[in-house]
């Protein structure tokens, strides 16, 4: 008897390792792998470079409900100008796992996915050419809870050589027992 125990207990042993090197030699799941984002960071270091050798100008236009301004700036510091971009930047390691990648032919989409509510960035577009440069970047920012609602979206418009021909923010803010807030800005490189 005390053998048929111990091959029984051989048995059961010898199982138990078979199933952990069987779980052990199974891929990894997709979802560790990092997912590429397109980085805001890298696109206004990479535009403030692109600017400074141009030596242009820029007109800025604020819109609200019930004025325009225009401003031209000859002289412009244009990592200052491109700074609030940085703020629809997606390629963070907090992001990572939240977002959906979606791709056709000349768009790649990021969509945040439903259940997550505490992200402010809740889409992001980004519209390539032919050639597969950058034509077009758009992002759609929103943060609410009961007493407050801020809506924000981001559209940068590109030309040859991908330099930054424009950008334009349209904000939309409610805060509870107060009149609604819109205004844009947008920003025109030249």
């Amino acid at each position: 008897m005390p053998s048929r125990e111990k091959l029984d207990l051989k048995i059961r042993i010898l199982s138990c390792l078979l199933v952990l090197l069987i779980i052990g030699c199974q891929e990894k799941p997709i979802s560790g792998e990092r997912m590429k984002f397109f980085s805001m960071e890298a696109f206004v270091h990479d535009q403030d470079s692109l600017l400074t050798l141009k030596n242009g100008f820029l007109k800025k236009i604020l819109t609200d409900q019930n004025r325009k301004e225009e401003r031209t700036i000859e002289d412009p510091k244009w990592a200052a100008e491109l700074e609030i971009l940085l703020e629809y930047e997606l390629d963070k390691n907090v992001n990572q796992g939240e977002y959906v990648k979606d791709s056709s032919e000349g768009m790649l989409v990021y969509s945040l996915r439903a259940e997550n509510t505490r992200l402010d960035i809740k889409e992001q577009k980004v519209l390539y050419s032919g050639s597969g440069d950058v034509k077009a970047i758009y992002t759609l920012k929103e943060r609410k809870n009961w007493l407050y609602r801020s809506r924000s979206t981001l559209e940068v418009n590109l030309g040859p050589r991908q330099m930054i021909r424009s950008y334009k923010l349209n904000f939309d803010k409610k805060v509870i027992l107060l009149d609604p807030e819109q205004y844009s800005i947008e920003v025109i490189f030249q």
